[in-house]
């Protein structure tokens, strides 16, 4: 089944380990097979990883990336997610979702997750912000 992209004007898309950049105007294009594919707007780089949550979402990239293995991942996985756990219990039924998916291989799915989780994360830490 091929997959239909549409990039703005000078977005980036990383498809496998090859990162591509629109030129000035819209473009649509048709990915025959399998890859993975992550907008860079969807990206988050070591520097950007400055929360716990974040820190999880850079593991399941770079497995769903290919630049970590499933089993090098795993320890990581599981220290991150009770890191999480442990400091806002509230978070368990996002990372009882992502860890689902991780496990079952849907890496893509498992970082659509990750992404809500970042923005509660953010929430949290605002409210928690405003309370002090």
């Amino acid at each position: 089944m091929a997959l239909r992209i549409e990039l703005k004007p000078n977005e980036r898309i990383i498809i496998g380990k090859v990162a591509l950049t629109n030129g000035p105007s819209r473009t649509t294009f048709v990915v025959d097979g399998r890859a993975p594919i992550l907008r860079c707007k969807d990206v988050i780089t070591p520097e950007q990883a400055d929360t716990v949550c974040k820190k999880l979402y850079l593991v399941l990239e770079q497995v769903y990336l290919e630049e970590m293995s499933f089993e090098e991942a795993s320890g990581p996985f599981r220290e991150i997610a009770a890191q999480i756990v442990g400091a806002a219990p509230s978070t368990k039924r996002f990372l009882e979702a992502i860890a689902e998916r991780f496990v079952a291989g849907n890496l893509y799915g498992a970082l659509k997750i990750c992404r809500k989780l970042i923005g509660y994360e953010a929430s949290v830490i605002a409210h928690a912000q405003k309370a002090a």
